[in-house]
């Protein structure tokens, strides 16, 4: 009889495993995977980068932000644009090169990137590569009030050249 009780209640604890194991459960919120949480627009996230960067409140989060959809998608041109672009602001022109130049490789008939790294060139007087992107703007671009000040550059750093 003493030897009944304890296999009894192992064999009820067995059942309730093996019944527990085969019961359909939906899992709470927190444990749901980040790939199984629906994403959140990128553009809106860029959106919110943006406004955290701009209102001077939290601008490292907001460029964090902007980094984290660039790594995950490095094919997202408005963020590796708006990256670029801080980059400038900020001084890190060699950072500002490498995300316009990712750009360029995705679309290489953006004006604006191309005008972008010949300044950034010319800043770092990197004469050849700002000729060379001027020029390449020069035949990119429709505006021809910016084309004339393209010229005159060109013309200025061909002298010094």
């Amino acid at each position: 009889m003493k030897l009944r009780i304890p296999i009894i209640v192992l064999t009820i604890g067995i059942i309730l495993t093996v019944l527990l194991y085969f019961v359909p459960h939906q899992p709470t919120i927190d444990k749901i995977s980040e790939a199984e949480q629906p994403e959140e627009n990128v553009e809106t996230s860029i959106e919110k980068a943006l406004e955290l960067i701009k209102s001077g409140g939290k601008p490292m989060e907001g460029i964090l932000m902007l980094r984290e959809i660039a790594e995950k998608d490095p094919t997202n041109i408005e963020a590796l644009y708006q990256l670029g672009f801080f980059s400038i602001q900020s001084g890190q022109l060699d950072k500002a090169i490498g995300r316009f130049k990712q750009i360029e490789n995705l679309d290489s008939t953006r004006s604006d990137v191309v005008y972008y790294l010949a300044g950034i060139f010319e800043q770092k007087l990197d004469t050849v590569n700002a000729l060379s992107y001027y020029k390449k703007f020069k035949s990119l671009s429709n505006d021809e009030a910016l084309k004339k000040q393209v010229l005159e550059k060109i013309d200025l750093l061909t002298i010094k050249n």
